[in-house]
């Protein structure tokens, strides 16, 4: 099974616009090269987002190398605008794959994953409620989550060309009313 990630994508939305910077090598130190692990963010229903709305990401992570790899950290810091005191992230493991103890949590994701087989791949869930700017100017400004996929510095192996991020940016919407008489039909 190819990793689900290792083909650059396009999000498109009705009221965002959504970028991915992924796919990443890793090579094993005076050895053969391992990689591409590599990491997708999205996010899941996410057309017209609302302050106060639930927002919810999914990132995916895997092992599209040549062969298994250790101590594999996923990070997902989430933006400020994404309430602390509401983030919740879950892990969901494939055939042949473990999530990291525990496999959910509470505030943002940060785990290293003991075993990634070749070819696996592994999905967190992360849902936080979208709150107001620090400057209330702002409240309407874009803004960017962005995922990333590391080796630990115990596994042996070193990271050649750093590509290993994917971002999403995020608008909210500004309309402040709305009595569905909006849309004309022509």
């Amino acid at each position: 099974m190819p990793c689900p990630c290792h083909v650059p994508t396009r999000i498109a939305r009705m009221e965002s616009r959504a970028r991915m910077v992924l796919v990443v090598g890793f090579a094993r130190v005076a050895s053969s090269a391992i990689g591409p692990l590599c990491v997708r963010v999205r996010c899941v229903r996410c057309e017209v987002t609302s302050m106060g709305d639930t927002v919810t990401f999914t990132i995916t992570v895997g092992n599209d190398g040549e062969a298994d790899t250790a101590g594999m950290r996923v990070q997902d810091r989430v933006p400020d605008r994404i309430d602390p005191a509401s983030l919740a992230w879950q892990c969901t493991a494939a055939v042949g794959t473990t999530c990291a103890t525990p496999d959910q949590g509470a505030g943002a994701l940060d785990v290293t994953i003991a075993w990634v087989p070749k070819d696996a791949a592994l999905t967190f869930t992360l849902a936080g409620e979208v709150g107001s700017a620090a400057d209330p100017a702002n409240d309407y400004d874009e803004f960017f989550n962005t995922a990333t996929v590391t080796l630990s510095a115990g596994s042996g192996l070193t990271d050649p060309t750093g590509n290993n991020s994917s971002t999403i940016d995020l608008r909210i919407d500004d309309t402040l009313f709305q009595d569905g008489f909006e849309l004309i039909d022509p």
